[in-house]
């Protein structure tokens, strides 16, 4: 495991030398206007945000059996939500190129699984036994195949390694990141180079940028699997300090969405295992909640992804334990806020049942992915 040295936590100002075991996080101000974009349910899945402002993910009410859930998809230019299912699958959205085409992974009751491409209100299919993380502006898919990590082009999948694993992102310059058994890897022009290797952690990417850095996070040997956040650019592995530092050095952190300005969004853990969507940049942390107006009374959980304009897509609620979450976008203020900037107005998720549900959809998702 992680030694509290490993995560690399700013330094405390001497003020605050006695104070509890927690990072410094950085300090807050309102930054963000806020736009909601559905109410979906309680299970929300990975979230997505296109370069063109559409956004999509995966969601069912905890009404809804779990094989019966729905895929959303907004579209910006038309400020319209669709959704789409299918009888007796289980839908997870994966990511979306710049001109809004959305892919994921559906899996039924008997556990195939089967990769699916959205092209504004158009679905197509792939093989069996395949699964689609993430698609470029050429229409190249990331995903796998048998097991294997994969690549579609056309429909036609290209394996990249024979042993188990999954591509789970790839950028325009058609970089691929994904996992190879316990290890992370990046394939360029076909070569594989894997991340890193070794029995104690196991960094796995999630995002890759447009000009090709990488974020995810660690899988931990403790027996556990708990994970620290982190983020590599030009070669160089820095992990991201969590939003309440853990006994044993646990930052219980995941990055999930990188940009060109290399700005990290993901989610993190508080001091009473409530989960909170951070952003990371400049070597500090920031609770997504502090940087929103207070008086909108929100609970982000998660934010599932960050445009090169700094917009970020995320999940949150009003309250805890009442089990529904809504999708929303945050906007920079210093850009040109959306029109339709109001409070949300939604219950929540509590902190139990939100960790709970994440850890299952981060099982699924790496069964998919």
């Amino acid at each position: 495991m992680p030694t509290a040295a490993k995560i690399k936590q700013p330094l405390l100002a001497a003020a605050l030398l006695g104070a509890l075991a927690a990072p410094l996080l950085a300090q807050a101000e309102v930054r963000y206007s806020v736009q909601v974009i559905t109410d979906m349910g309680a299970n929300m899945g990975n979230t997505a945000l296109a370069a063109n402002g559409d956004i999509a993910g995966a969601a069912a009410s905890d009404t809804v059996p779990y094989y019966q859930n729905s895929i959303f998809f907004y579209t910006a230019a038309t400020r319209h939500v669709a959704t789409f299912s299918a009888s007796g699958w289980h839908l997870s959205s994966g990511e979306m190129n710049d001109n809004g085409v959305l892919v994921g992974t559906m899996r039924n009751q008997a556990g195939t699984t089967r990769g699916f491409v959205y092209d504004h209100g158009a679905v197509n299919y792939l093989a069996d036994g395949t699964t689609a993380n993430d698609i470029n502006n050429a229409g190249v898919i990331a995903g796998s195949a048998g097991n294997k990590a994969a690549t579609f082009a056309n429909g036609t999948a290209t394996l990249l390694s024979n042993s188990s694993g999954s591509a789970g992102a790839i950028n325009n310059s058609g970089t691929v990141a994904g996992s190879i058994g316990d290890n992370g890897f990046v394939s360029q022009n076909g070569s594989i180079n894997i991340i890193s290797a070794g029995a104690v952690n196991h960094p796995m990417p999630f995002a890759l940028s447009s000009d090709g850095a990488l974020a995810g996070a660690d899988r931990i040997d403790d027996g556990n699997g708990e994970p620290s956040a982190w983020m590599k650019v030009n070669g160089q592995l820095t992990y991201i300090p969590g939003l309440h530092k853990f006994s044993g050095g646990y930052a219980l952190n995941e990055a999930l969405g990188i940009n060109a300005l290399h700005q990290v969004v993901g989610y993190g853990l508080t001091a009473d295992y409530t989960s909170h969507g951070f952003l990371y940049e400049n070597g500090q942390t920031f609770d997504l909640n502090s940087l929103v107006d207070p008086s909108l009374k929100l609970e982000i959980f998660s934010a599932g992804g960050i445009d090169d304009r700094g917009q970020i897509v995320a999940t949150a609620c009003e309250s805890l334990f009442s089990y529904s979450c809504s999708v929303i976008k945050l906007t920079p203020l210093s850009a040109v806020p959306e029109p339709e900037t109001y409070a949300l107005f939604m219950a929540g998720l509590g902190a139990v049942g939100l960790a709970a549900r994440r850890r299952r959809q981060r099982a699924v998702v790496s069964t998919l992915a």
